[in-house]
């Protein structure tokens, strides 16, 4: 028989050694012919937020304005309809260009919400002194042009191109492209004034532009025909021709004064 006694020796040291690091807590230690294996890799994985939802889209018909802005434009109305009535007053009379219905009613209602208690007395005082007296400015109807009589040795005069021509010569008839009325002066200063309309004579340049005006009659002016001066001088005219010659030309206008 083979001699088995240093195999028999190494089986029980390794039965010792197992045993030992079993009592410790341990794990024994694999023998020479086992196989390594890795520990498995642990997977993490996030956790998916939950789902926002939508909000739903309301849709409304054409026209219809979002309930709370609504209420509280009909919150407004019923504060203070008297400033609504006015604002449709106002709005009217400008798409009708009614200067008159400006002054005589829809002022007098501005003025009545100002000086009120409500809570838009400042809106309407706003409309009452600057809105509204810069819109009656704007919607001011142009004055006609009058032409006057001339003698007849004037017919067959000769004009160079930048010479002052009468208007009743002119190859067209002159018109006021743009105008606006003047500002109303104070009640001393109308108080003052004997006319109620300023007759001027308005000078045009070869462009169309205003360059001076003066009272036909030749009197002193007044406060009020100074205030018609000084507005004339931001009117503007077709621009006058003779012959196709660009000229300059006088017209006379009567300015109804404020």
């Amino acid at each position: 028989m083979k001699n088995h006694a240093p195999r028999l020796i190494a089986l029980f040291v390794s039965l010792l050694l197992s045993t030992s690091l079993a009592d410790a807590g341990g794990k024994p230690r694999p023998g020479r012919g086992a196989a390594k294996t890795k520990p498995a890799a642990k997977v993490v994985t996030a956790a998916r937020p939950a789902p926002v939802p939508f909000p739903a889209v309301v849709r409304r018909p054409p026209g219809q304005s979002h309930p709370l802005a609504a209420s509280a434009a009909t919150q407004q109305l019923a504060e203070d309809p008297a400033l609504e009535a006015a604002l449709r007053r106002y709005h009217a009379a400008i798409l009708a260009r009614d200067v008159a219905a400006l002054r005589n009613r829809v002022l007098p209602a501005f003025e009545r919400v100002a000086a009120s208690r409500s809570v838009h007395a400042p809106l309407a005082a706003d409309y009452a002194t600057r809105r509204l007296p810069r819109m009656t400015r704007q919607l001011y109807p142009c004055p006609e042009v009058t032409s006057p009589t001339l003698p007849a040795g004037l017919l067959d005069q000769r004009y160079r191109s930048g010479e002052l021509v009468s208007p009743t010569l002119l190859d067209a008839r002159a018109k006021w492209l743009r105008c606006s009325e003047p500002e109303a002066t104070p009640a001393a200063e109308r108080a003052v004034s004997p006319r109620v309309i300023a007759q001027l004579q308005v000078f045009i340049n070869e462009r169309g532009t205003v360059t001076g005006a003066r009272p036909r009659d030749g009197r002193p002016p007044d406060p009020l025909t100074r205030a018609a001066s000084a507005e004339v001088l931001k009117w503007r005219a077709t621009p006058p021709t003779w012959r196709g010659k660009p000229v300059k030309t006088a017209l006379s206008v009567d300015i109804a004064l404020p």
